[in-house]
């Protein structure tokens, strides 16, 4: 009997010796674990051994701001007076032509003709030639669908006043005021080109 348990106890130490680990001698790096002789890397790290760093892609890569914006996260942030998916659009053209005018003021209404011009100072500016139907210029500005007439005195008359254009770009509505000093009115606008 004592030489049948040697027999067994002989065998069962050549069987456990034929049996090694697969990953006594494979060291995974930056935190992966082997299974079966074969690393498994976590989140960010790949190669035989986790050894190299996934670099995330870059979301700008493909992005073509041109040279009115700048690509931010994969979405083009463009600079003031221009806009769209790749800068390429002045924000002022749409406002640009001539409209028909319908306005309601405090001292009564009237329908007449302006002009809106690109300036030549910025562009997000643009001069507004004929509003309450007086000969004369003013001088705006643009952002996005927004327009502003900043505080300007022109020939005596002070003016201000803000609007915008719908999506379409052939409406306008406006809130403007205007005072010579001793006189003022209050007016409301919707032109169309």
């Amino acid at each position: 009997m004592r030489s049948r348990f040697l027999m067994f106890f002989a065998i069962a130490s050549i069987g456990i010796a034929g049996c090694s680990d697969p990953c006594d001698d494979v060291t995974c790096l930056n935190g992966g674990a082997c299974n079966d002789g074969t690393c498994v890397c976590p989140t960010g790290f790949t190669g035989e051994f986790c050894q190299t760093v996934v670099v995330p892609p870059n979301p700008c890569e493909n992005v073509n701001c041109g040279s009115n914006g700048e690509c931010v996260d994969g979405t083009c942030v463009c600079d003031e007076g221009y806009e769209g998916a790749n800068c390429g659009t002045v924000s002022r053209d749409k406002f640009l032509g001539t409209y028909s005018v319908s306005e309601s003021c405090t001292n009564g209404t009237d329908a007449y003709t302006m002009t809106i011009a690109a300036s030549s100072t910025s562009v997000q500016q643009v001069t507004v030639t004929n509003l309450y139907d007086a000969p004369q210029t003013v001088v705006a500005t643009v952002s996005g669908n927004s327009i502003t007439i900043g505080s300007q005195t022109v020939n005596g008359i002070t003016y201000t006043g803000t609007g915008s254009i719908n999506s379409a770009g052939n409406t306008l509505t406006m809130t403007y005021q205007l005072s010579d000093g001793i006189n003022s009115d209050s007016c409301t606008l919707t032109a169309t080109k």
